[in-house]
């Protein structure tokens, strides 16, 4: 294979093969697709500084790490919100900025916004796609405009005002059960199984029309009870189905059946 003469680069008569050739190409091709993605994050760095930013711990993981899934990360939080009151840039990472919106005024258009406008993190959602798949939570574009329109009339204030006492029962009743825990010298509460017990209430009252009383049991009880009942299955509401006389797989025949066979196997044990 011949040599190739690179003094058009100013090297001279020094001359390469085809394979430093191809390295030169790819070193170049790879600098044409990092130096626009360089530029744009300094850009986008450039205009979010135009928002309040809290310190940050370093230039490398920003603000990561700074809100604690605590009571401790809840104060810091609200400090945030009382010392920068509208919207604050949060960094997690060197390139990755997050817009921290506190004041409702600014929330709405954000929630109004058609899903061209205000596009879904790509980033934390596509984690939850493989277990909640492409639905409403995790959709975007048209698919996500059609469902949010067909949703929405559900959800609509005067579809919902009927429920509002029943969900202010629900709660009172999860407050009562607080007081009375709290009055026994209960220092610690399990805020998830008891909201988890109000929310089934809720629905329960809601959607059924039924008083289950469950937020006055615990969760270990009602476990054991959701799986001792027998689930309703295609074969198992086919079984219970009645049929007419005479029929394969009525209750008569299999009476019959068992009968001859029952016989046959006295038979056979006399014999």
């Amino acid at each position: 294979m011949p040599l190739l003469s690179l003094s058009w680069l100013g090297l001279g008569h020094t001359a390469a093969s085809p394979w430093l050739l191809l390295l030169l190409v790819g070193a170049s091709c790879l600098l044409a697709y990092i130096l626009p993605q360089v530029y744009a994050v300094f850009e986008n760095s450039r205009r979010l500084r135009r928002f309040p930013q809290p310190p940050t711990r370093n230039w490398l993981f920003g603000h990561l790490g700074l809100i604690q899934s605590s009571e401790e990360g809840l104060l810091y939080i609200q400090s945030l919100s009382r010392t920068f009151r509208d919207v604050c840039c949060w960094w997690v990472g060197p390139w990755h900025p997050v817009i921290r919106i506190f004041h409702p005024a600014f929330i709405k258009p954000v929630i109004l916004a058609p899903a061209s406008v205000a596009p879904k993190d790509r980033v934390f959602y596509r984690f939850l796609k493989p277990w909640l798949g492409d639905g409403l939570l995790l959709s975007t574009g048209d698919k996500w405009s059609r469902h949010r329109h067909m949703l929405t009339p559900a959800f609509h204030f005067n579809i919902l005002k009927p429920y509002v006492k029943i969900f202010n029962d629900s709660t009172n009743i999860m407050h009562a059960k607080w007081q009375r825990l709290a009055s026994q010298g209960s220092a610690r509460l399990d805020m998830f199984e008891h909201i988890s017990l109000m929310t089934l209430d809720s629905l329960q009252k809601c959607v059924f029309s039924f008083d289950s009383n469950c937020q006055e049991m615990n969760m270990a009880r009602l476990c054991p009870m959701r799986t001792s009942e027998q689930r309703l299955t295609p074969s198992c509401l086919e079984a219970t189905t009645p049929r007419p006389v005479g029929s394969p797989g009525s209750c008569t025949t299999w009476r019959s059946t068992r009968n001859t066979r029952s016989a046959a196997g006295r038979r056979c044990g006399s014999s």
